[in-house]
């Protein structure tokens, strides 16, 4: 997960026309992403469930 919203970071920076507002969405992602790794590293498996809401709900479907 934390590549393709890396991957869409890339694409908002270096895209011909850059796209702040969504750059500074993704890296929010990145961060909450980063987050979630440390909270469960370590410990033992989990099941998680992802749910996209609004603007993300449409671009995920």
């Amino acid at each position: 997960m934390a590549l393709l919203v890396g991957d869409w970071l890339r694409q908002a920076l270096n895209g011909p026309e850059r796209d702040v507002k969504r750059a500074k969405e993704l890296t929010g992602m990145l961060k909450d992403l980063v987050s979630l790794g440390r909270e469960l590293g370590g410990s033992a498996p989990r099941e998680i469930t992802v749910r996209f809401v609004d603007e993300a709900e449409d671009a995920a479907g």
